[in-house]
Formats: C-alpha cells, structure tokens, sequence
C-alpha cells in the first residue's frame, strides 16, 4: 500500500544548491552527497577533495532523528537509502546545472572531467556507474544498482 508519508525528505534536511559552492568557482556541474552524523568525517573527506581538485560540491546532513529511527539502525539504513533519489530529485529541481552524485565515501583524486557537459557525444541524459553490475547471483535476470555514482545532465 502507498504511504505517501515516505515521498518526503526527512524534517531538517536541507537540499544544497550551487549557490553554496565558494563563489570563485564556475562550475559545469554540481556534486552532491548526503550523510548522517556517522559520516561526518567521510563527508569532510569528499568536501576537502571537491576543494583539492575544483569542483562545486556539497553534502547534506540527514538528521539523526530523521526516519522516526535510531541512526545505524536497520530501519534507519534502509529509509536513508531508499530517500536517495527523492534527494537527487529535488537537488536536479533547484539546479540548473547537471548533477553528480557521490556516495559520501568516494573522493576525489584528480578532476572529473567526465562530468562536463562537452566529455560525451552526443550528450547524455543520465550515466550510472555501477560497481554491482556484474552481480552473478542474478544471472542477468535483473541489474542490482548500488548508487555509487550517478550523473543527471541538462539536455534538451
């Protein structure tokens, strides 16, 4: 049954735009993330990274009462997974640059120049790089999407 209770972001969760990136940066794309207090140190990883290597970037904080749930907790895990998309939603309806996301564990090493607008032709609407695409247990039956990365362009 539809609970549509769960088509909304956590209370205090704020969605990040590009007008939170320093404004000496003139970004192509907007990188997003979202972590809970657990993370923190990991988000502060990823953030220094953008910073390292130029890119607009910013992570969310999932407060830790967010999901009526006890962070790290089964329920609490599952809920902040399953708020993803409706967060990188509502980050592509504020934007009107493309966005990246990134799991709040990933860093970035050099820049990625995959994620400008000119690094595909013809441009594409949406990239998912997927560490578990090649799951066996499966037997093609199905893709397993673990989130990882994602990139939602603006095309026409």
């Amino acid at each position: 049954e539809h609970n549509a209770s769960l088509m909304a972001l956590p209370v205090g969760l704020r969605v990040p735009t590009p007008a939170d990136c320093p404004p000496s940066l003139e970004p192509t794309f907007f990188a997003v993330s979202m972590h809970s207090a657990k993370y923190a140190a990991k988000a502060a990883r990823l953030l220094a990274s953008c910073d390292k290597v130029g890119v607009c970037c910013a992570s969310a904080l999932v407060p830790s009462h967010a999901f009526d749930a006890v962070e790290g907790s089964r329920e609490y895990r599952l809920r902040f997974i399953s708020s993803k998309p409706l967060f990188m939603l509502r980050v592509l309806e504020s934007s009107s640059l493309p966005v990246a996301w990134l799991d709040t564990d990933l860093e970035f090493v050099t820049y990625p120049s995959l994620f400008e607008p000119s690094a595909w032709s013809p441009p594409r609407d949406a990239l998912l790089w997927n560490w578990q695409a090649n799951v066996t247990w499966a037997r093609g039956r199905r893709l397993k999407m673990a989130s990882g990365v994602a990139f939602f362009n603006r095309t026409d």
